[in-house]
């Protein structure tokens, strides 16, 4: 009451969760609010949530761009998600690419791996790689606790798409693949890598 925003969040978090009294979504939004009128960012990462779980798209991004401009890694991971997305509005790969890049920059993992598949979709090879390395880490985890993934595939299709462009650890990966199937290819593409100085496809071959 005495206007303390960091006070005010926290006491909206409160309500919100119910710890210590009771749960009062009003009261939450009250106290969120009244931080958020002071520029707290988390207060207003917070508004920007709920605004976009009750489906108001553009409420939520307002908030999330507030927060987004103290430099909140979270709020640039969200808005880059919903402009990459196209959550509610339209597609915007430049704002995505944008607050992908500041999330990354913020130390944000997710909007790091978002920015990876963006990039790759761009044509980039080595995000290429590292967006089949991503699929390829996602398809193991699965595998281990029996789930499934749409396309096994996916994994090598990028790998593929970055060995093409001639990104070496790529072919590195893709001589690694082919190992037991088809000898002749797997040298093959060992030895692209190895050309270019690539020391694990010289090891390899």
């Amino acid at each position: 009451q005495a206007g303390n925003a960091d006070a005010q969040y926290q006491l909206g978090r409160l309500y919100f969760e119910g710890k210590g009294v009771m749960k009062n979504h009003d009261d939450a939004l009250e106290w969120m609010q009244k931080a958020a009128q002071q520029k707290h960012a988390y207060a207003e990462f917070v508004l920007g949530s709920y605004a976009e779980q009750s489906g108001q798209i553009q409420e939520a991004i307002n908030y999330y761009q507030r927060s987004a401009e103290q430099q909140f890694a979270s709020a640039h991971a969200k808005l880059g998600f919903i402009y990459f997305n196209g959550t509610g509005i339209d597609k915007d790969i430049k704002q995505a690419e944008f607050h992908l890049r500041e999330g990354t920059r913020l130390g944000h993992q997710t909007a790091k791996n978002y920015l990876v598949q963006l990039l790759a979709e761009q044509g980039d090879a080595e995000n290429q790689f590292y967006y089949g390395q991503q699929l390829n880490k996602t398809l193991r985890q699965r595998t281990r606790s029996g789930q499934t993934m749409p396309d096994i595939f996916q994994p090598f299709t990028w790998y593929e798409k970055s060995a093409l462009q001639g990104y070496a650890p790529a072919q590195n990966q893709l001589g690694f693949h082919y190992s037991s199937s088809d000898p002749e290819l797997s040298f093959e593409w060992y030895t692209k890598a190895a050309q270019q100085g690539f020391g694990p496809a010289m090891w390899n071959l």
